[in-house]
C-alpha cells in the first residue's frame, strides 16, 4: 500500500533532517499516450479519464513540492522523462508556479553539478558530508545512486522514493508500448 506522496515526503524530511532534498520523477507519473479503441479512435471517456488523471496527479504532485518549500530546504530538481515523449513529469511547470530557483535537470550529472554547487556554498568548510535525501517515484532511486557514487564521500545520500506508487492512486499499471 502506497502512501500519499505529500504525508510521506514530509514524514522523510522530518525523520532524515537533511540539507538537501532531490526530487526525482520519471515516466511512472508522467501520462500514457492515449491508445485507440477497438472502433478505431479515441474516445470522449479515455479523454476525461486522462485529463481527470492528469489534473489529479498535478494537484498531489503540487501540494507535495509546496510541503518541501515551507520547510525552507534547497531543493533539486530531476525529470527523467526524455525530451521527446509526449509528455512529461510536469516539473518545469510547476517549478515556474512554485518560483522553485535553478533549472529542472535532464541528466544525474546535471543534478550532480547542482548538489556539488550546493556542497561547496554550504559545506566548504564543514566537517560533516552535505546530508542529501532523493525523494520521487522509482526513478529516484538511480539517481540516488549516481549521486552516492559520484560524491567521493562528500555527500552522504538517503533514498526515500518509492517504487511502484505513483502520485495517484491506480486500479491498474499496464506498461508502455516504447518501454524498453
Amino acid at each position: 500500500v502506497c502512501e500519499e506522496s505529500a504525508a510521506r515526503w514530509t514524514r522523510l524530511v522530518l525523520a532524515d533532517e537533511p540539507d538537501v532534498v532531490v526530487v526525482a520523477l520519471g515516466r511512472d507519473d508522467a501520462p500514457m499516450p492515449l491508445q485507440a479503441s477497438a472502433a478505431g479512435g479515441i474516445t470522449t471517456e479515455q479523454l476525461r479519464a486522462q485529463s481527470q488523471q492528469m489534473a489529479a496527479s498535478g494537484s498531489v504532485l503540487r501540494r507535495s513540492m509546496e510541503l518541501l518549500l515551507s520547510m525552507g530546504l534547497p531543493l533539486v530538481l530531476f525529470d527523467g522523462v526524455p525530451v521527446e515523449e509526449e509528455f512529461d513529469s510536469g516539473l518545469d511547470k510547476l517549478a515556474l508556479l512554485l518560483g522553485i530557483d535553478g533549472v529542472v535537470h535532464r541528466s544525474s550529472g546535471g543534478v550532480l553539478a547542482a548538489v556539488a554547487e550546493i556542497a561547496d556554498v554550504t559545506h566548504s568548510v564543514a566537517e560533516t558530508a552535505l546530508r542529501l535525501l532523493v525523494i520521487g517515484d522509482s526513478t529516484s532511486l538511480g539517481v540516488a545512486q549516481a549521486l552516492s557514487e559520484g560524491s567521493s564521500g562528500r555527500v552522504h545520500v538517503t533514498w526515500a522514493g518509492a517504487n511502484g506508487c505513483p502520485f495517484v492512486r491506480a486500479e491498474a499499471v499496464r506498461p508502455s508500448s516504447n518501454a524498453a
